[in-house]
């Protein structure tokens, strides 16, 4: 509030409230997760000079993931009166992403996903459909 009457904004007596979750789940048809190697840099990489290097591996992921996202907006729910111009009411949104990742070796990965998502029917879309590529290397 301290400052508010020097600003050309309005003091927003309005509250959002809303509630969103998501669930993943992943599969390995070729390889494991152990391509991906530990998760921190605390574990040093054991080189053995006697032995063949061995060959990279690789591995294919199928994953899959659901997301829900519910808010609602009351623009004069703390005070003040409704204005005509605020956006009240409510918004629900469900994506859905399926996905396939293939490993070419821990390093390099290359990942194609296709998304749908469920909008607002007063949205100017219900529907998007989306396709992504991506190519990932890590060091």
């Amino acid at each position: 509030m301290d400052g508010l009457q020097l600003s050309p904004f309005t003091e927003r007596l309005g509250a959002l409230k809303g509630w969103g979750y998501y669930a993943q789940m992943g599969y390995w048809v070729l390889g494991d997760h152990d391509i991906l190697g530990y998760p921190s840099y605390g574990r040093p990489i054991h080189v053995d000079l006697s032995q063949p290097q061995a060959r990279a591996r690789h591995g294919l992921q199928v994953v899959a993931r659901l997301d829900q996202l519910g808010l609602g907006y009351r623009g004069a729910s703390r005070g003040g009166q409704d204005d005509a111009k605020t956006p009240n009411g409510n918004v629900d949104v469900t994506s859905f992403t399926l996905g396939v990742n293939y490993w070419a070796t821990r390093h390099l990965r290359v990942s194609v996903n296709y998304g749908y998502y469920s909008l607002p029917a007063r949205s100017a879309l219900s529907e998007l459909h989306e396709v992504s590529a991506r190519v990932g290397v890590q060091f």
